[in-house]
């Protein structure tokens, strides 16, 4: 399961992710990772069967965290099936199908905004929220 996780500036320098995986002893998975002047983001993938385990502790430590569902989310209205998006994508999230419409696997999804950047229609964006 892949969450959203957010931290406030003043918990940015704390442990808590190494916290968390010392205290569940579950493995963690970093998809993305970025830390501005306002905080912090990660977006996380952890074991289904755990994923409520991992959830509670990082709430415990003061941690704003959020299902990510739907990491990517694509516009078909907007979207012209130009496929730049599939050049810049590390994690193979596109594809065209053999008529050549451009298909999206979620799954593989790392929320990174590669493709969000690239997109000329801004046909992609990013659902974070469950």
């Amino acid at each position: 399961m892949k969450f959203k996780i957010e931290f406030k500036m003043e918990c940015v320098n704390a442990p808590i992710l190494s916290g968390v995986i010392l205290e569940t002893k579950v493995p963690i998975s970093i998809d993305t990772c970025s830390i501005s002047q306002k905080g912090g983001r990660m977006v996380i993938e952890v074991p289904n069967d755990v994923a409520d385990t991992v959830r509670k502790a990082f709430e415990a430590k003061g941690v704003d965290i959020s299902v990510l569902k739907t990491p990517i989310v694509r516009n078909s209205d907007k979207c012209v099936d130009c496929g730049a998006c599939i050049s810049v994508c590390p994690s193979k999230t596109y594809s065209f199908d053999k008529d050549w419409k451009l298909q999206v696997s979620t799954e593989n999804c790392t929320s990174c905004g590669l493709c969000i950047r690239m997109c000329p229609q801004g046909a992609l964006s990013l659902e974070s929220r469950e």
